[in-house]
């Protein structure tokens, strides 16, 4: 505010400074309004500079992944795809704004379901930010965060275990506890340990980050959403229904308030609510219904032999089952 009082709004540096606001709103939890900050920030460095200008890169980068964790992927996508070529081209590979570009563009992927691209390009951010800024670096704990959640997507679960292990030990020591990406890479652990049967580690790493998260950036922050999605999956296979409906009901409906009904996270979260159901033997008609429009609405999304997929049927299968014995 000082500065554009003394330099006004269109002088160069406020637009820099106004671009790190950018990044600290939307890291914040407040991403409609840091796309609504990045919005009016892309058209004045528009009409101002040269597209190739770091700050205009920079101002882009971080309006990706605004849009990102407010619900608009496929905008992020578009502008993240062009922002990365752009940076590439103009700073070279290994810039920050490439690479911050390139990590960015990793989310819009994964948050359209799109994990094989993520993890492509993801690991190239990763493998760059690592080698030109070093291992603790913020851009290199943020790409390998956004690299590993989308290999364990691919069932890659080795590869994603150790970098978000190795990843999370550093996080915990560049950044606070609850640091967004600390948090995110904490949430990806979890997931990991999950998948290699270590539920209890799983179920308190998860309760502690999801906690975290709600508490320092609020119920609908991305990471927070992601962290329940994993806390509620731990606390069903740990067989705690009660806790992992306490977690993935109200997860769910953040989720869909924020990305829609058919977003993949949700999805999954949903597949966790129906197989909760079924193994609470709670047959009503309610928890019928939804885990059939589980069942159509991943099928749909990933296809049929997709585990999602399979899981959400088996489980409106066995609710159809007892819903029948029930009813007679």
């Amino acid at each position: 505010e000082r500065w554009v009082g003394s330099l006004g709004s269109d002088h160069v540096d406020v637009l820099a400074l106004t671009a790190e606001l950018l990044y600290l709103t939307t890291w914040a939890g407040r991403a409609s309004g840091a796309v609504d900050l990045g919005a009016d920030l892309l058209k004045r460095a528009a009409r101002l500079l040269p597209p190739t200008h770091p700050t205009a890169l920079a101002a882009a980068a971080h309006h990706t992944l605004a849009l990102a964790w407010d619900g608009r992927a496929a905008l992020a996508l578009a502008i993240g795809k062009s922002t990365a070529d752009r940076a590439t081209l103009a700073l070279g590979p290994h810039h920050p704004t490439s690479l911050l570009a390139l990590a960015n563009t990793t989310s819009a992927y994964g948050w359209l379901g799109d994990h094989g691209q993520a993890r492509q390009m993801g690991w190239l951010a990763y493998e760059r930010a690592n080698w030109a800024l070093g291992p603790d670096h913020a851009l290199t704990l943020h790409a390998a965060a956004m690299f590993s959640y989308a290999a364990l997507w691919l069932g890659e679960i080795d590869h994603a275990h150790q970098l978000a292990q190795q990843s999370y030990e550093r996080a915990r020591r560049v950044h606070a506890d609850d640091h967004p990406t600390t948090l995110w890479l904490a949430s990806t652990l979890a997931f990991a340990w999950i998948r290699l049967g270590r539920i209890d580690d799983a179920w308190q790493l998860a309760k502690d980050s999801h906690g975290r998260a709600a508490a320092a950036m609020g119920a609908d922050h991305t990471v927070t959403l992601v962290a329940g999605s994993v806390a509620g999956l731990a606390a069903l296979r740990a067989g705690a229904i009660d806790h992992m409906r306490a977690v993935a009901n109200p997860t769910w409906h953040g989720l869909v308030r924020v990305h829609g009904v058919d977003h993949p996270v949700a999805l999954g979260v949903a597949t966790t609510i129906c197989l909760g159901s079924a193994a609470a033997a709670d047959a009503g008609l309610c928890a019928l219904t939804f885990a059939w429009d589980t069942s159509m609405r991943s099928v749909g999304a990933f296809g049929f032999d997709h585990p999602n997929s399979v899981n959400a049927r088996r489980s409106a299968e066995a609710l159809d089952t007892l819903h029948r014995l029930k009813v007679n």
